[in-house]
């Protein structure tokens, strides 16, 4: 009789598993299609008409002083070293990580992120697998990434729906402005409804998952398990206003060294923005970078900043200039900076334990 049940099983599962390949396989298919179709396009319409222009800044940029170069790329790496933070402070009471080295991950992710198209999925597989590795539990690691990104897409919302709502009045309203805050705000209230589910929903939420999936012969146990444990992180981080309160000022920290940083490179090319219109063209931008068509946004936040400088009467010029020096600073040098911050995580005196 055992022999018989565990055959059943077999084909059971084999039966499953069946039908499963060929979707799997024609989902990868059409990613793949997607990528090879959309990612070029994109591309050869947004990116490779500037490139003349991005030679030239780059020629350009030798005129600028050294000092303003410099301190544009500090506020890079203190908005970085912000979103260090914010990771950290997502991470349990149990998964102390040192401040360094979140910092030498974040980069790595980052540099990852930059160069592979959809690559926020992929730097977040890395950037669990390092935390794990440096000391994390599963749970903490998966609640820190989470933590990081959701508070700060969140801070970035709210802050760009606050500057759109006080210019309104005075400026009017913009369609594209207007376009992109829609899409920011289904973001955000999706994110929300993620944390009341997954953070507040408890044995209401858990309860008839289960049963359904029990009706359908699907075990999830473990996967519940995984689901629990993170429910109890995230209700603990609710219930902690001094933990929320961290994450708030991180969050504003790292987007605001950011701003700052573009705000820096754009002024070497004589162009001054009022605040509230920086905090707009900086939160459009950034939003619209979060649909994963390109790595990193490249091409998608070029055009964002170019095409609205020019709208507000800049050069075009000079608005390219401005955002070649700031994208290099902001998406180049953390390529190259995530590279080594991976080589010290593998190698050498500061190498994570294996």
């Amino acid at each position: 009789m055992t022999t018989l049940d565990t055959t059943t099983d077999d084909r059971e599962v084999a039966a499953l598993d069946e039908p499963a390949e060929p979707a799997s396989g024609r989902r990868r298919w059409l990613r793949l299609a997607l990528r090879v179709v959309v990612w070029p396009a994109v591309i050869a319409a947004i990116v490779v008409p500037q490139l003349p222009r991005f030679r030239e800044a780059s020629v350009e940029l030798q005129s600028i002083s050294w000092e303003r170069l410099v301190f544009g790329f500090v506020l890079v790496l203190a908005s970085i070293a912000c979103y260090s933070g914010l990771t950290r402070t997502g991470l349990g009471a149990g998964d102390d990580v040192r401040h360094g080295t979140v910092f030498r991950i974040q980069l790595s992710t980052r540099a990852l992120a930059n160069v592979v198209p959809g690559g926020n999925a992929t730097a977040s597989a890395l950037g669990f697998r390092l935390l794990t590795r440096a000391g994390a539990s599963n749970t903490g690691a998966g609640v820190a990434l989470a933590t990081a990104g959701i508070g700060s897409a969140i801070v970035l919302n709210v802050v760009f729906w606050a500057a759109l709502i006080i210019v309104i009045p005075t400026r009017g309203a913009d369609r594209h402005l207007i376009t992109i805050a829609a899409l920011g705000g289904i973001v955000l209230a999706l994110l929300l409804l993620a944390i009341a589910v997954v953070g507040l929903g408890g044995e209401r939420v858990a309860g008839p998952i289960r049963r359904l999936a029990a009706k359908v012969g699907l075990d999830l146990t473990a996967p519940m398990r995984v689901v629990d444990n993170a429910r109890g992180r995230i209700g603990d981080l609710i219930a902690d206003r001094r933990r929320l309160a961290r994450i708030g000022g991180w969050s504003i920290g790292q987007w605001t060294f950011d701003m700052a940083a573009l705000w820096v490179f754009l002024s070497a090319f004589d162009i001054s923005l009022h605040p509230l219109v920086l905090i707009l063209l900086f939160g459009a931008a950034n939003i619209a970078a979060a649909v994963p068509i390109t790595p990193g946004g490249i091409g998608v936040v070029e055009g964002v900043y170019i095409a609205s400088l020019v709208q507000l009467g800049f050069t075009l010029e000079a608005a390219t200039f401005g955002i070649a020096a700031y994208r290099f600073a902001q998406y180049v040098f953390p390529i190259g900076a995530g590279a080594l911050s991976y080589a010290t995580l593998k190698v050498g005196p500061w190498r994570l334990d294996p």
